[in-house]
């Protein structure tokens, strides 16, 4: 039994995280209409300052953190991948929880997953020297 327990947590947790974004992602689609979540995204500065705070200033401030902080390669190349891949599928829960605007939430979080789809595969390989992106490049260009 024992030996069990561990392989059966990690699949667990997989599959409560799973159930917890679709549920949350079900939940803000009964909610708001397309309208109500294009909205707020037609304030462009504040669109353009979410973006440059997810794609600049979080990576660039991880890795100002790592700089200051010794951590192992293996944990340092996590934190970074981390803070590259912007748009965390929890946004639009914790803007529910704060109660912040869970219209700009949703339209946010599409944006920063369709962005980091682009931007990880560029951004990747110019600060992790092992990473190369050569296959995601032959296949889209």
């Amino acid at each position: 039994m024992n030996e069990v327990i561990p392989l059966v947590i990690p699949i667990l947790d997989k599959i409560a995280f799973l159930a917890f974004v679709v549920a949350t992602m079900f939940g803000t689609g009964l909610r708001l209409t397309v309208q109500q979540i294009w909205q707020p995204l037609r304030n462009v500065r504040l669109v353009v300052l979410s973006l440059l705070t997810n794609f600049v200033l979080v990576p660039v401030f991880i890795y100002l953190l790592l700089q200051v902080i010794p951590v192992n390669e293996p944990v340092k190349d996590g934190l970074i991948i981390m803070a590259l891949a912007s748009g965390p599928p929890a946004l639009p829960k914790l803007a529910q929880i704060v109660k912040g605007n869970l219209a700009f939430s949703t339209g946010l979080m599409m944006m920063l997953m369709f962005g980091t789809v682009f931007y990880m595969p560029i951004v990747l390989p110019l600060v992790l020297q092992w990473y190369t992106s050569n296959h995601w490049f032959k296949v889209y260009f």
